[in-house]
């Protein structure tokens, strides 16, 4: 930069903008993202194959014969290998898992809540289990007033 372009960028600018004194946005770590970050703080549950299959066989119980539960359980433990093992972002999990991004941010932070308690089974009853009779029911499944 000639001397004459410098004395007319410092007659445009105060001396105090960010743009002369260094902080116009250049980061100055070689490129360094949040990245290494995330995965400095990746949960110890993830890295541990035992709590992964815990959580899986808590969250799709029927997968050995249920051919949905075993896809959706294939997918989730697709995403935790890619998003907590390998450290790729949310974007790159949604495109290899043919999902879109906000689908992959609320799938982790379920997986990450289910995680922080006690794993007890999330599946509802099936369409047409009674439900356990109550005090005052007639015990034929259904409550009387």
């Amino acid at each position: 930069m000639s001397g004459d372009s410098f004395s007319e960028l410092k007659a445009r600018f105060d001396g105090n903008d960010n743009f002369i004194s260094g902080g116009h946005g250049i980061i100055k770590t070689a490129g360094a993202t949040r990245h290494a970050d995330r995965m400095k703080r990746v949960p110890v549950w993830a890295l541990d194959d035992e709590k992964v299959k815990e959580l899986i066989k808590c969250r799709f119980p029927n997968a050995a014969t249920d051919t949905e539960q075993r896809k959706l359980a294939a997918r989730m433990l697709r995403l935790i290998y890619l998003y907590y093992r390998v450290g790729s972002t949310t974007g790159a999990v949604a495109e290899e898992l043919k999902m879109t991004c906000n689908a992959v941010k609320c799938m982790i932070r379920r997986i990450n809540s289910t995680m922080r308690g006690p794993l007890k089974p999330s599946h509802r009853p099936r369409k047409g289990d009674p439900i356990g009779a109550t005090s005052g029911s007639s015990g034929q499944g259904h409550i009387t007033l």
